[in-house]
């Protein structure tokens, strides 16, 4: 399984050129079943998208939705494990 993740990935960070304020629509292969358009100004909005593109999103999706800088302090802010 972490193979199939990992073709997704860009090969470099600054791949990700995502936006950082917007309103997004995430296309159906990604998030067919549940709220699609989210607003990368509410905090918890943008997790939501972050999540479902880092799950379900293909190659492209990461590089056109995720912007570097904003998972970069998403992840460092992140709780970590014990």
């Amino acid at each position: 399984m972490r193979a199939r993740f990992r073709r997704r990935l860009p090969s470099n960070l600054n791949e990700l050129t995502g936006p950082e304020h917007e309103m997004m629509e995430l296309p159906l292969h990604s998030a067919w079943p549940g709220l699609r358009t989210l607003d990368l100004d509410r905090p918890r909005r943008r997790m939501s998208l972050y999540r479902t593109v880092l799950a379900e999103g293909l190659r492209d999706d990461l590089r056109h939705f995720l912007y570097k800088d904003t998972l970069l302090r998403a992840v460092a802010s992140a709780p970590q494990p014990h």
